[in-house]
């Protein structure tokens, strides 16, 4: 009986596994080329994207761009992030702070409420008996500073790099699929918008990618090579005749 009892007790479980894994709601659309937060050298790029369930989405390519105030005019002007010295880790940094403006952006704004006299005055005794507090523990024992690992910021105005392309998945899968030349190093964002029945975005899936220059690659002259070795065995022929 307990042989028995386990066997249900088991088949049970990996049934309601199964349906959770089935009903669990698949993304609409996912990026899949460039991979989120990559660093790529080269001058080109494959973007594409995976739709599901005869989705619509909406793709754009955009450039980043800094501003420079010029010392002389105090004008200031957009100019091609350098992408040398930017890492993975801070296209991460980059990313999670656009996504934060993005949600900022999107939840309506808090109405704010002039507060009773008494109860802002517990507040502040509140606040000033926590401060005392917090003062105290930190002259007791002072934590080690932590360094997060980039502090990077989104503080890029975007321009389009590409015009945005309409795609709809015919089945319960499609791929959208675009090959970029000639991009010069910089900083783009690649940002699918998923569209609903009135052509209205419900989600925007954005990948960060950093363009740098590809590595000069040495060339060996094969010409010379062979003369080279021509040289050297008609240099070691005399020394031998002459030896």
């Amino acid at each position: 009986m307990k042989h028995w009892a386990r066997i249900i007790s088991f088949v049970l479980v990996m049934c309601m596994l199964a349906g959770s894994f089935c009903f669990a709601a698949a993304p609409k659309a996912s990026i899949v080329s460039p991979a989120a937060d990559t660093v790529v050298s080269g001058d080109s790029l494959l973007i594409s994207v995976k739709v599901a369930d005869k989705n619509s989405v909406k793709v754009t390519v955009f450039e980043e761009f800094e501003t420079v105030t010029d010392a002389t005019t105090s004008q200031a002007s957009l100019k091609s992030v350098n992408p040398s010295n930017i890492t993975e880790a801070d296209l991460k940094a980059i990313s999670s702070d656009y996504s934060a403006k993005l949600e900022a952006a999107k939840s309506p704004k808090a109405e704010t409420s002039e507060a009773p006299a008494a109860t802002e005055a517990a507040v502040t005794e509140s606040t000033s008996a926590a401060a005392v507090e917090s003062e105290n523990k930190a002259d007791a024992a002072t934590p080690a500073a932590t360094t997060p690992a980039s502090t990077k910021k989104y503080v890029y105005t975007d321009k389009e790099y590409t015009s945005p392309a309409s795609f709809t998945a015919s089945g319960e899968l499609g791929f959208f699929t675009k090959q970029l030349t000639g991009v010069k190093p910089g900083l783009y964002r690649v940002q699918v918008d998923v569209l609903d029945a009135d052509s209205k975005v419900t989600e925007s899936i954005v990948n960060f990618v950093a363009v740098k220059e590809k590595p000069a690659e040495s060339k060996v002259d094969i010409f010379e090579t062979q003369q080279s070795g021509a040289m050297q065995f008609l240099s070691n022929l005399l020394k031998s005749i002459f030896k």
